[in-house]
């Protein structure tokens, strides 16, 4: 059993800010709550060299690390900016915090690259902790072309990167070709942590959410998932057609 996390805040940009695509729909209020307690900043605007920071992505290792990862945004502005996807550590609960440290930075000189919206997936029985987030050079998700040639730079294109020592150094695989098919014009994993599957015939199966919008301009949900620690991946049948930031969720006792 993991050891229970002290609460902790995104700061600044990554506060107070509807969770979800650019442009689709407004942010509601929510009723009031009451403030977090010992509440502290994880992210602040203007503070480790980034005007914006955004889309948070949280997970707890077998040995008791912390791990938030989110993005740092040098013009403010989500994909196809030169964004880097970051990440800080706690080794003691969430009381305090190593540096912001690089999982993957982005390029602001032209030809610019961009890394943007984090999610984690752990595999607790292979120690390896996966990093799925977007790629992008010219073009983002609502403008997106058809195809997976990750060197046509008007193509959004989707990486998976790898850590065999707990998130302290990570390497780096293009997947465009299994997330986004022909009839995917883009393409994004959606924020947070997927999961790894804990009973059942699918034991030991690692599940990420993707959120695709397809050539007939439907945005459907589909899974992306890998029975051999990470070592291969693939794309499971998409459902729905208004969707948008889909999770999975692993329960205990679920068959």
């Amino acid at each position: 059993m993991f050891s229970k996390v002290k609460t902790t805040a995104i700061g600044a940009s990554l506060c107070a800010v509807a969770i979800g695509l650019a442009g689709v729909g407004q942010a509601v209020a929510a009723p009031p709550v009451e403030a977090l307690k010992d509440e502290q900043p994880i992210a602040t605007a203007n503070v480790g060299g980034f005007p914006n920071y955004r889309i948070p992505a949280i997970i707890q290792l077998e040995n008791g690390d912390v791990l938030i990862s989110y993005d740092g945004r040098p013009t403010g502005t989500d994909s196809p900016g030169p964004n880097s996807i970051l990440q800080r550590r706690s080794t003691d609960g969430g009381n305090t915090w190593a540096e912001q440290t690089y999982i993957h930075q982005g390029k602001t000189e032209r030809p610019i690259e961009g890394y943007s919206d984090p999610s984690y997936v752990y595999d607790e029985e292979a120690g390896r902790l996966f990093n799925f987030h977007v790629f992008s050079k010219d073009t983002g998700f609502w403008n997106s072309a058809v195809g997976n040639d990750d060197a046509d730079r008007n193509v959004m294109s989707a990486e998976v990167s790898m850590s065999e020592d707990n998130g302290n150094t990570w390497t780096h695989k293009l997947i465009t070709k299994i997330v986004k098919p022909a009839e995917v014009r883009a393409e994004f994993a959606t924020s947070g942590h997927g999961i790894q599957i804990k009973n059942g015939p699918y034991k030991g199966r690692l599940v990420q959410q993707f959120a695709g919008k397809f050539v007939d301009n439907s945005v459907r949900a589909y899974s992306v998932y890998s029975d051999d620690h990470g070592e291969t991946w693939h794309m499971g049948q998409p459902v729905g057609t208004r969707m948008d930031e889909n999770k999975v969720v692993n329960f205990p006792m679920a068959a």
